[in-house]
């Protein structure tokens, strides 16, 4: 299942429930959230930003992505950061891991097929195999084939409105 997010921004969830949602911070778009899985775990934030004189719409401005140890930053015009450090693409870390270009985006592919693809200006998508339905959590929704229930904070709480849901999944260490 794929979600994405572009433009100023618009989220379509992994149940495809739309939402959109105009905040400025860094949101957890999609996270292994089962304790105790097997599953490998992975994280996925986005940063978003308004651009030029209009305040009313905010767009992606870089993507963090955790898993094995490794914090992946793709940022505007394609850059890639591992760890903080600057990268020539492709990489390949070790485990499972390689960071490539495909047409416009950067891709970053997992051997548990964990695929985030960024396009260095404001689209975005995540693809997650079925194995993770109903075990994540974040704005792009929990995957369990029903959108109604896509608007669950980090409580497993239902938000009212796309923009409540939005801010609840923002990151609070914000370093930037």
């Amino acid at each position: 299942a794929i979600c994405s997010i572009h433009g100023d921004p618009h989220y379509n969830t992994f149940d495809k429930q739309r939402h959109d949602f105009m905040g400025t911070c860094t949101y957890t778009l999609s996270k292994l959230c089962e304790s105790n899985s097997s599953l490998p775990y992975f994280n996925v934030e986005a940063a978003n930003e308004h651009r030029g004189g209009n305040t009313r719409v905010s767009y992606v401005q870089y993507v963090d992505i955790d898993v094995y140890g490794y914090r992946i930053n793709l940022g505007q015009k394609r850059a890639v950061k591992v760890n903080g450090v600057s990268q020539v693409v492709p990489v390949t870390l070790v485990p499972g891991v390689s960071i490539s270009l495909s047409g416009q985006y950067v891709v970053v592919t997992t051997d548990f097929r964990l695929q985030v693809k960024f396009d260095g200006n404001h689209r975005a998508e995540i693809t997650l195999p079925s194995t993770y339905m109903s075990k994540v959590c974040g704005i792009c929704g929990n995957y369990n084939g029903q959108k109604a229930d896509d608007f669950l904070n980090p409580d497993g709480e239902m938000e009212a409105n796309s923009t409540s849901l939005g801010n609840s999944w923002q990151v609070y260490n914000d370093s930037r």
